[in-house]
């Protein structure tokens, strides 16, 4: 490209406007018999180092590598530096510097335009002196315009020996913090019609907003499409290494039940996540059984019930667990349910995790959870007394929980959902309203199966997600550890309905939904 015809007596300037972090790649060359091949490459418009690594391998696997560097490079040369991006009508300072290597002092004619952005201070063009291998730097403040676009800035630097022209493009974007609203709106019935409205904040720019709407032919496509996001390897202390631990068990244990979609990759990873988190939980085992935050701290009691009912997860899911290492967890449990400074809630966790880790332990779980000061819990509390008065078998004193649970819902207007607040408390897991709904979900669905509330609940929840997910990995996993409960009782995953969505009276989607798309992702 070419600038503008110069002024008379310059030499003529090739615009510069193609800049890229990396020219080539290709694994396919091959050399002749003698080893030698030949690689056509174009360079960008960088002013730079570049550098080039080339690796081969031959047929009986003999393999080498080579690192080169070259440089392109001009006499006469001018950059621009601009900001990363601008918000409307921001103003901002745009240098352009001007470099000189050329052997003799040189007036050099430095022009500058803008597109998208007014200039409001600096010459468009002014004529310089810049000495050999020296530099000169102007500054033009400029004014940026209609967001949502992208202002270019163009700038020249004019001798009568060489020349150099640039051209450079940052984007604008809309005054003020992106804001996004979500609504949701599910369907039972095919008869059923339902409104929705978005209210847009008075003096939004209508220029930047815009509407995604997804369809998901099921709940079950809704939640469990992020599943491969969920897995990780551990790391840190044992409260990190659970937070990646559990969410990958409780992956697998879903596509175990489910046969939720997972990627290849990730179904040959698990396996290898899962033993290193264990392998770190070991290490990080107190001499008496107990966890901590660290290997050498005191025991906690939230820590130690958590691990144990990680381990109580990943054996159900069909890992081999030490046991010796899972039995002194459950004893320091026990131990620790003595101490009269453990709150209510903890010592209701502590007992939830014991009744899934032992089946021999009923009398003595059945008896704590007599002693436990019920008016001390939160509603993440009862949700875990619930669900351990079940695993014990004593599903009266379940129901009388879920009761009480049911009656501390709270409702919103028409169908809007229902949710449980939580409680001031020093875990903030344990008093978060999305994760103390999912736990209460996970009661009512294991004891009250039929309960009209179960629907109003997974409203909510599925409400509250931020994208695709909720907002931390441990939040998603115990909402999908939840949600799986209630597949495994609705008719969810034997969908047979036809669905067809409009907008504008047109339409995008005429299609039959069945089993084979329960697990497809949103459209």
């Amino acid at each position: 490209k070419s600038a503008p015809e110069p002024t008379s007596g310059y030499a003529e300037a090739e615009v510069r406007s193609d800049f890229r972090d990396a020219i080539f790649w290709s694994p396919f060359a091959r050399t002749d018999g003698q080893g030698y091949a030949d690689v056509d490459v174009k360079y960008p418009d960088n002013l730079t180092t570049w550098r080039i690594t080339c690796r081969v391998i031959t047929k009986d696997t003999k393999a080498g590598q080579n690192v080169k560097t070259v440089i392109t490079r001009k006499d006469l040369l001018v950059r621009l530096e601009t900001p990363r991006f601008a918000r409307e009508n921001d103003e901002i300072t745009v240098s352009a510097i001007v470099h000189n290597y050329l052997s003799s002092d040189k007036k050099v004619r430095v022009s500058f335009t803008s597109d998208n952005a007014e200039l409001t201070s600096g010459l468009q063009s002014d004529e310089v002196s810049i000495p050999a291998d020296g530099e000169k730097r102007l500054d033009f403040v400029v004014k940026a315009g209609i967001p949502l676009a992208e202002a270019r800035f163009y700038a020249e630097a004019l001798t009568n020996e060489e020349s150099d022209a640039i051209e450079v493009k940052m984007p604008v974007l809309p005054a003020g913090l992106k804001l996004q609203k979500g609504v949701t709106a599910d369907f039972a019935d095919a008869t059923k019609t339902e409104s929705k409205t978005i209210d847009i904040p008075p003096g939004t720019d209508l220029r930047s907003t815009g509407l995604v709407l997804n369809v998901d032919p099921s709940l079950a496509s809704a939640i469990l499409t992020s599943l491969d996001d969920l897995v990780g390897y551990p790391y840190g202390c044992v409260e990190q290494t659970m937070s990646r631990f559990l969410p990958t068990v409780i992956v697998e244990n879903a596509f175990d039940d489910l046969g939720a979609p997972l990627s290849e990759a990730t179904k040959k990873e698990i396996p290898s996540m899962v033993n290193k988190g264990l392998s770190r939980l070991y290490s990080l085992q107190h001499s008496d059984g107990g966890w901590g935050w660290w290997q050498n701290d005191r025991n906690n009691p939230f820590m130690t019930a958590y691990v144990v009912y990680g381990l109580a997860i990943a054996e159900q899911t069909g890992y081999q667990i030490d046991k010796l290492s899972m039995l002194r967890g459950i004893n320091s449990t026990k131990e620790q349910l003595g101490d009269p400074g453990t709150d209510a809630t903890t010592k209701a966790y502590m007992l939830y995790s014991l009744s899934m880790a032992v089946t021999n332990e009923k009398e003595f779980i059945s008896g704590e959870l007599d002693k436990l000061d019920k008016k001390g819990l939160n509603n993440y509390g009862r949700s875990l007394v619930a669900l351990a008065y079940k695993q014990i078998g004593r599903m009266s004193e379940a129901k009388e929980m879920i009761t009480e649970l049911k009656s501390q819902a709270v409702k919103l207007p028409g169908e809007g959902g229902a949710y449980w607040e939580g409680k001031k408390f020093h875990y903030n897991w344990q008093d978060d309203k999305v994760q103390t709904t999912a736990m209460a979900l996970k009661a009512l669905v294991n004891i009250d199966e039929n309960s009209s509330l179960k629907d109003l609940v997974i409203r909510w929840l599925i409400m509250q997600r931020q994208g695709t997910s909720w907002k931390s990995t441990q939040e998603t996993a115990m909402i999908i550890y939840s949600m799986v409960d209630y597949l495994k009782y609705s008719s969810e995953l034997d969908p047979d309905y036809t669905l067809r969505v409009f907008v504008n009276d047109k339409m995008l989607i005429d299609r039959q939904i069945t089993r084979s798309d329960v697990f497809s992702e949103s459209k």
